[in-house]
């Protein structure tokens, strides 16, 4: 491994527009929304983890990406994630 860069993007989107949540079957209707409600948002992180190094193996790169789900950081976010 010669390096890599992890770069992380965090957005927050209206529930209604969450494909995920859809597809779930989490719905913004099912939120009360009254005179002065504001439309639900969920949060949204992206991770993207670029490997650098000629001599890594197809093995090699599975197995460090495997390595980094296992990060604590990783999995906090993940468990807040819409499904």
């Amino acid at each position: 491994l010669e390096g890599g860069c992890v770069e992380l993007e965090h957005k927050k989107i209206y529930l209604k527009d969450c494909e995920e949540c859809v597809s779930a079957g989490i719905s913004a209707e099912s939120r009360p929304q009254g005179k002065g409600k504001k439309e639900p948002k969920v949060d949204v992180f992206e991770r993207s983890i670029t490997l650098h190094g000629n001599a890594l193996t197809e093995k090699d790169r599975k197995n460090l990406l495997r390595i980094a789900d296992m990060c604590p950081v990783h999995r906090t976010l993940e468990a807040i994630q819409p499904p």
